[in-house]
């Protein structure tokens, strides 16, 4: 289905919604087989053209099941969906998984300890969180699925990209270099599990914006640096600190504690101003928690140097992923292709190969 979006937005409002309700419970039932159109209201599924934005809905147990379905890779389950509406899934409904959703979600429920989105939000990289049902206009909640926010994956700049097609690149390189660049499918974490992971993406969203590079999309740097802790990386870290796939878990949950400490809440349900204060006691070696048998934490120390490795692995992880080359004119992966070689020929300041895209636009901010 093509759904018209903006940069950053959910697809346009002019889209009739199809519901398909897996097992009954409360309003969701009665939308079984009709569509919602934003001008017209309820239509019959014959109203429906090509186009229509395909949300599953449940509630309860049947919400539950549909987590699980997805989770499982029930191809009938997940077969056409384009969004989901959850109405009070159980906050353990995917706690024995590792599988990471995409798409838009909507939860709806009574959370007043934060537990309910705590637990499920970590899995979903779009979802909204609506507190309660009751009483809230219908057409509000499903304007909510309409207009939730849509993380668009940074595109390669097309120069850039027919250049990485050609011979001043190698067929490994340009492997590793698409490789990163590739969409946010459903997946499976790799090292740590979905609640750290969400943690360690609002840590980066805080420590390394994008947007003035990005303007138009971004990157998922967490998944890159999930992906990176798997591999035996380069063999050099701070003797206080564990290997690295252990101290990020260990930093992470460090983090989410000293939230739950002093907020009552988890890292991820932060504002901006909490998780802000918590990053700058870690920085400066001072944000201590309570320890936990058996649930390993970092000292205020130890949180001091992995603050020091998170930043040099998310500012590698950024300018090593091809669409920020591109916008940054970083062409040194341009350096030879497989046979015959065609890298440069002179290096200095200020000249550029006939073949090289041309010196970036200047960039807005701190950038250079």
């Amino acid at each position: 289905m093509h759904v018209a979006t903006d940069s950053r937005a959910g697809p346009r409002d002019d889209r009739p919604i199809c519901f398909s309700c897996f097992g009954p419970g409360d309003w969701a039932r009665c939308l079984d087989n009709y569509a919602w159109h934003p001008a017209a209201g309820l239509e019959p599924p014959s109203a429906l053209h090509e186009g229509a934005w395909h949300v599953g809905a449940a509630s309860g147990q049947a919400a539950t099941g549909l987590l699980r379905g997805l989770t499982t890779g029930d191809r009938a389950v997940a077969h056409g969906l384009d969004a989901l509406v959850l109405i009070d899934p159980a906050p353990d409904a995917l706690s024995s998984t590792r599988h990471l959703l995409d798409l838009p979600t909507l939860l709806i429920g009574t959370d007043p300890d934060g537990r309910l989105r705590g637990s499920l939000a970590p899995h979903f990289r779009r979802q909204r969180w609506v507190p309660q049902a009751d009483g809230a206009p219908f057409d509000m909640l499903l304007r909510a699925v309409l207009t939730m926010p849509r993380p668009v994956d940074a595109a390669i700049d097309p120069g850039f990209r027919s250049l990485m097609d050609g011979d001043h690149i190698s067929a490994r390189t340009r492997s590793i270099l698409l490789d990163r660049a590739r969409g946010h499918a459903a997946q499976a974490t790799v090292s740590l599990n979905p609640p750290m992971l969400a943690v360690l993406r609002a840590v980066l969203d805080r420590v390394l914006p994008q947007a003035d590079v990005l303007p138009h999309g971004g990157i998922d740097l967490g998944r890159l640096i999930d992906e990176r802790l798997s591999t035996p990386g380069d063999g050099w870290r701070f003797a206080e600190l564990p290997p690295d796939a252990d101290a990020y878990a260990a930093a992470l949950r460090t983090l989410d504690r000293a939230a739950r400490e002093r907020a009552a809440l988890p890292f991820i349900l932060l504002d901006r101003a909490g998780q802000d204060d918590l990053l700058r006691r870690a920085d400066a070696g001072t944000l201590t928690v309570t320890p936990a048998e058996g649930d390993a934490t970092l000292s205020a120390a130890q949180m001091r140097l992995w603050c020091l490795d998170l930043r040099a692995d998310a500012a590698q992880a950024f300018v090593s992923h091809p669409a920020v080359m591109a916008r940054l004119g970083i062409d040194s992966a341009l350096n030879g292709g497989d046979a015959p070689m065609q890298g440069f020929e002179e290096l200095r300041a200020g000249h550029h190969a006939p073949w090289e895209p041309p010196a970036p636009a200047a960039l807005p901010g701190h950038v250079a």
